[in-house]
């Protein structure tokens, strides 16, 4: 478990590295998935938001922060990753310490926000745990008002079930925001015969009763390694889009 810990705490300094490391290298994706959720939301008051795939918290904590009336549910399949995004999200003060002298930066602290309105939950993406009731039923909940996914897609088995998952548990009319590096790490491929670029993935999204409204690919987002500067690049495809209102 203590490795566990040590890689989340790593990918939430990075994740944070404006804050935390001085860097902002790597602030283009988090900005750009945050913008196009506020965009799509404006003029609304969402209930439900649920970030999938939430790792050590980074979109959770700017979606919760920018909605404080809405419930944020943050789901990952990690403990080590959920430990850390419980500290930075819900605790106050210094809540993460993480020492990273084998990468040059010493030892690193990220603080912790306080948000009352975070909800974590261990689970898988494919099998989201959350049972929607049609609308007009009593004590019915209609589902999510917005879904975030970043760089998720493509550490699943089967994308299509993750992106029918997806729109099951939203409401008519909400919003998804997506992002993935086409980058598929599953060793057995065939699933992803269909999702092999920006069309496929556009397509796929349709599928599950989607509008896509913006599609582009070749965001960079670059993972910081060392302080010395070295890092990764991955190009990242972006889909921003809205549920089809039933009629």
């Amino acid at each position: 478990m203590r490795q566990e810990e040590d890689a989340a705490a790593y990918a939430a300094l990075r994740s944070f590295a404006a804050e935390t490391l001085g860097m902002g290298a790597s602030e283009g994706l988090y900005r750009t998935v945050s913008d196009l959720l506020h965009r799509s939301l404006a003029g609304s008051q969402p209930t439900w938001l649920l970030d999938l795939g939430c790792g050590p918290g980074r979109t959770l904590v700017d979606a919760a922060t920018a909605f404080p009336r809405a419930r944020v549910v943050g789901l990952d399949g990690s403990v080590g990753a959920l430990s850390v995004a419980y500290a930075v999200s819900r605790l106050r003060g210094p809540a993460v310490e993480a020492d990273l002298r084998r990468w040059g930066f010493g030892t690193r602290t990220i603080e912790g926000r306080a948000l009352r309105n975070v909800f974590l939950l261990q689970a898988d993406a494919e099998r989201l745990p959350f049972r929607v009731n049609p609308v007009g039923v009593d004590r019915s909940w209609p589902g999510f008002d917005a879904v975030t996914c970043v760089n998720l897609l493509d550490r699943t088995e089967d994308p299509q079930l993750l992106l029918d998952e997806v729109a099951r548990v939203t409401r008519s009319g909400a919003r998804l925001v997506l992002t993935t590096p086409l980058n598929w790490r599953q060793a057995d491929g065939r699933q992803w015969d269909a999702i092999r670029d920006l069309d496929g993935l556009r397509r796929a999204v349709q599928l599950t009763g989607f509008e896509v409204e913006l599609a582009f690919d070749g965001l960079v987002y670059r993972e910081i390694l060392d302080s010395r500067g070295s890092a990764t690049d991955w190009q990242v495809a972006v889909v921003s889009a809205r549920r089809a209102t039933s009629t």
